[in-house]
């Protein structure tokens, strides 16, 4: 009941949302860069003759495939966190329950999303081959 009603000014809030947009769009951008270079440029550790014996082979894990396909989706993220900071800095003063609320978000979807982007990567390196 009290951060409701409580209400800081729009300084104080920009100050607290743009630090948190900036972690996220840090957070997305090394995950993007890594993910990048990894389905994209990295070579396999595998013979050549194996390799055409598992061309024909999906040996993807099901978590590591989801996660090739929504990668460079990720922008969207901190770009929707731009909207709803900009729509809770909309007066002169902000309440401080949509800023908790806000950080509170922001901070469970980027753990969740380093956490699927590692569980991800780490599969797809810890594929075994016989």
């Amino acid at each position: 009941m009290l951060t409701r009603q409580v209400k800081i000014g729009r300084s104080l809030a920009a100050a607290v949302l743009a630090a948190v947009l900036l972690c996220v769009s840090l957070t997305v951008c090394w995950t993007h860069a890594i993910s990048v270079l990894e389905f994209n440029w990295s070579v396999p550790g595998r013979d050549l003759v194996k390799q055409v014996e598992l061309d024909s082979l999906d040996l993807t894990p099901s978590i590591t495939a989801t996660y090739r396909n929504i990668y460079p989706y990720a922008w969207l993220i901190p770009s929707l966190g731009l909207l709803w900071a900009a729509w809770i800095l909309r007066k002169a003063t902000c309440s401080l329950l949509a800023v908790v609320v806000f950080v509170g978000v922001y901070l469970n979807i980027t753990v969740v999303w380093t956490l699927f982007t590692l569980l991800a990567l780490y599969l797809e390196n810890q594929r075994f081959y016989c």
